[in-house]
């Protein structure tokens, strides 16, 4: 539930179009409370629902808006209506080049927003494509959108299970077609094929992709693909080496549970505990605020410096292929270490919980010997 520990904070800037966007609610803003309701002791869910209304209704929202001065109180009269939420959003940066953003993998628009803005951007000189802390979502959408800047190549393997049959499904390109080719532990290997997305970007337009710790699933199957086939520079971070998908399965009461069901290999390169490790790392300065100061943005900074030599025809040159094997090998034990160490502190706090309760039950048992006999 929430509190003031875990508050509601806007994760990104609202379309101006857009309800709260036209309020004038921006990223950071912290909501207190909805129509004078504190939010704290309710779920995220709950308070979601009260802020959701007929279209034509008004909302108010208290927040707290950290400014320069400090922080500062106000109140947010919006009025409800029906929208697309846009999950990618464009900037010029001048120079020819294109900053492209893209939220997530969730929207059912999304394939059809990235084309729209790759074919405006694909008329100037070079693309950024920002996946950071995009989380993925749907695995269709990095599999077209691999294709509007690669001509061929694979974009991702699948490997799962049927049954006690292990298959393998691997999604890839042709410069004609979409293959699926599929091979099953029993021996089926059989090709789907049918008809590719279109190629949007210029086979020799330079192209960017930023990611970072919070870029997963999608985001690694899209930039990992484009790294591979040297379609793309990637700048940043080390992603979150997810590697694998999961199926959900409901649950009475409202509850699901998550199944690990599948492992994902962008160009049928491993991911699962590594991520995508990327050409060139930038660690954002812990003062940044790029909100408040884009000039601050240090990744983004290199990302515009190294479009700017791509197209002068100076691209930096590639990373010693044994620095980056090195660099694997370091985030595997690095993620396999700390995934030990939170199984470990899971363990420790269901055995302390068992005890607990084993103590209450053996306090229970004697209170209820004592109502029976007043001597003991």
């Amino acid at each position: 539930k929430l509190s003031d520990e875990r508050p509601i904070i806007v994760a990104e800037d609202p379309d101006s179009d857009t309800p709260s966007g036209k309020a004038g609610l921006k990223k950071g803003d912290r909501i207190t409370a909805v129509d004078g309701a504190n939010v704290n002791g309710k779920t995220l869910d709950e308070v979601v629902s009260t802020i959701r209304g007929p279209a034509g209704s008004t909302v108010k929202l208290s927040i707290i808006r950290k400014t320069a001065s400090g922080d500062q109180t106000m109140e947010l009269a919006i009025v409800r209506a029906k929208f697309i939420i846009h999950v990618v959003k464009s900037e010029d940066l001048g120079n020819g080049i294109t900053q492209i953003k893209l939220t997530h993998f969730e929207s059912q628009y999304g394939t059809q927003e990235m084309y729209d803005a790759l074919t405006k951007a694909a008329k100037g000189k070079a693309i950024i494509l920002d996946l950071r802390g995009n989380p993925g979502g749907e695995l269709s959408q990095p599999i077209s959108m691999a294709a509007m800047f690669l001509e061929k190549g694979i974009v991702v393997q699948l490997i799962q299970r049927s049954d006690d049959d292990k298959v393998t499904i691997t999604h890839s390109f042709t410069p004609t077609a979409y293959n699926g080719h599929i091979v099953t532990s029993t021996g089926q290997d059989i090709t789907k094929t049918g008809k590719r997305p279109p190629l949007v970007v210029p086979k020799d337009m330079p192209v960017i992709v930023l990611v970072d710790g919070g870029s997963a699933s999608a985001s690694e199957i899209l930039s990992g693909a484009l790294q591979y086939h040297h379609r793309a520079l990637i700048i940043g971070q080390p992603t979150v080496g997810k590697g694998v998908g999961q199926s959900v399965i409901g649950l009475p009461g409202d509850r699901n549970m998550h199944v690990t069901s599948f492992e994902f290999r962008p160009a049928a390169q491993v991911s699962d505990w590594i991520g995508i490790v990327p050409d060139i790392e930038v660690v954002m300065p812990e003062d940044a605020n790029t909100q408040e100061d884009p000039s601050s943005d240090a990744q983004l900074n290199r990302a515009k410096a190294e479009a700017i030599a791509a197209i002068a025809g100076k691209p930096s040159p590639a990373r010693p292929a044994a620095e980056v094997t090195a660099r694997k090998a370091e985030l595997k034990k690095k993620n396999e270490d700390n995934f030990a160490k939170e199984v470990e502190a899971r363990r420790k706090a269901i055995a302390e919980a068992q005890r607990m309760a084993e103590r209450l039950n053996r306090w229970e048992r004697a209170r209820r010997l004592a109502a029976f006999d007043p001597t003991i």
